[in-house]
């Protein structure tokens, strides 16, 4: 071979290289971060024996996935990332959220939807701060007021998906009873529907409900937003100190019918 076959050769096989491994622009304390996922994601096992509590982990139905987020090409392509399991989050404009499979991270091209990556800090729960900063507390317990407010005899309507019927957190403060009268099911085929539609199943009262345990699984499920969110509006805790807003309301449960494809 001569060289110039030869350099150029190697010019093709570096460039090669460095598209194969191509990742988006990245502040230097999220590079950081970054280069401690792929190492982690290459050594799961050190999961057990180091802090990684800073970082965005998180353990899903039992599997491991690592939150991103970043600001998306004009045509990002999510087809490869899809399919080596990644979970879409929310996208506001040309930002985008994901969860990455921790086993794959290592392996993951990001630059076939960022153009620039960010490693977010680990969610933390602060719900009990959140109370006090929006004077929920003293409303809780009357101050200023005629009574005290606290979401008894209130009926809460929660239209999400990804509810858990069995959580402590819709039991009273007693964790005797729970709080949720009824829940419609929409994604459900088969079974009682409400009245006047003709699809969705309906569990009304807690031995329904507790069987239903909760609404059918879907791309979000992992997350179980309907619970965050019913948690936030009146969750009584849950043995813990994170109540809501209203924790000693009622509610009703709604998986609302949307076509994901």
């Amino acid at each position: 071979m001569d060289m110039k076959k030869y350099w150029f050769c190697l010019f093709i096989a570096l460039m090669l290289s460095a598209v194969s491994f191509a990742h988006p622009v990245m502040a230097s304390d999220s590079k950081r971060d970054f280069d401690r996922l792929v190492e982690l994601s290459k050594f799961p096992e050190r999961l057990v024996s180091s802090d990684w509590s800073a970082l965005p982990i998180y353990d899903f139905n039992g599997k491991i996935y690592v939150s991103v987020i970043g600001k998306m090409h004009d045509n990002p392509y999510w087809e490869p990332l899809i399919n080596s399991g990644i979970l879409r989050g929310s996208i506001t404009g040309d930002i985008a959220t994901m969860k990455v499979p921790l086993l794959v991270f290592a392996d993951m091209n990001f630059d076939d939807v960022y153009s620039y990556l960010e490693i977010p800090g680990k969610t933390q729960p602060h719900l009990d701060k959140v109370m006090k900063d929006v004077k929920a507390d003293s409303v809780q317990l009357g101050i200023g007021l005629p009574q005290q407010f606290t979401g008894k005899d209130v009926m809460i309507g929660i239209t999400d998906w990804g509810s858990d019927y069995t959580h402590p957190m819709f039991y009273d403060t007693l964790y005797q009873q729970t709080r949720i009268h009824a829940a419609w099911d929409q994604y459900k085929n088969s079974g009682n529907h409400p009245d006047g539609f003709a699809y969705g199943a309906e569990y009304v009262g807690e031995d329904e409900l507790l069987l239903a345990q909760s609404d059918t699984a879907n791309i979000y499920s992992y997350a179980y937003h309907g619970s965050h969110v019913a948690g936030i509006a009146g969750g009584s805790g849950g043995t813990t100190i994170y109540r809501g807003m209203a924790p000693e309301a009622n509610f009703l449960f709604a998986t609302f019918l949307v076509d994901y494809a």
